[in-house]
């Protein structure tokens, strides 16, 4: 009975250790997924000179190669574009308040302080987490990036506008 007992207990103490091993394989391998496809993103706005129509169209696509699905909310001054649906992004601001709906990635256009020209530089996010197939999310988990300094980006239109400048 004692030699049972044990080998129960040395079962269950082999299990937790798989599954919190499992669970950190999958974190540092979503992690992983989610870094890189935001340094794809942060690249397309550093091409298409800002966030326009452009980019956004080129992000939908970055993001269905990726199959990214992480979504999250921006945190205040930053716009939040929603890709629920590839073929219509839906721009959302959150321009001080507080942040409504959640979105896939985040944006923000920082201005560089310069007597010569105008500079601009976008901080880019993303969101990752923890999901159990029946529970569903557990936890987001966020990651922000830089692009580098670009001469009068080309925002245009109702995107120029969300930006909280």
């Amino acid at each position: 009975m004692r030699n049972s007992i044990a080998g129960a207990w040395l079962y269950g103490i082999v299990l937790v250790f798989m599954s919190v091993f499992i669970a950190f394989i999958s974190i540092s391998f979503n992690y992983s997924n989610v870094f890189q496809m935001k340094s794809v993103l942060t690249t397309t706005i550093e091409q298409n000179q800002g966030v326009n129509t452009n980019s956004i169209n080129a992000m939908a696509g970055i993001i269905r190669q990726y199959g990214y699905t992480g979504t999250g909310l921006c945190k205040e001054h930053y716009i939040g574009i929603s890709y629920q649906d590839l073929s219509q992004p839906r721009i959302t601001k959150n321009c001080g308040q507080e942040p409504t709906g959640k979105q896939s990635i985040c944006a923000r256009k920082v201005r560089v302080a310069s007597a010569k020209t105008t500079k601009y530089y976008y901080l880019v996010g993303a969101f990752f987490g923890f999901t159990l197939p029946v529970v569903g999310q557990i936890y987001s988990f966020y990651i922000e990036g830089e692009t580098n300094e670009i001469y009068y980006p080309s925002d245009i239109g109702e995107i120029d506008q969300a930006l909280c400048n």
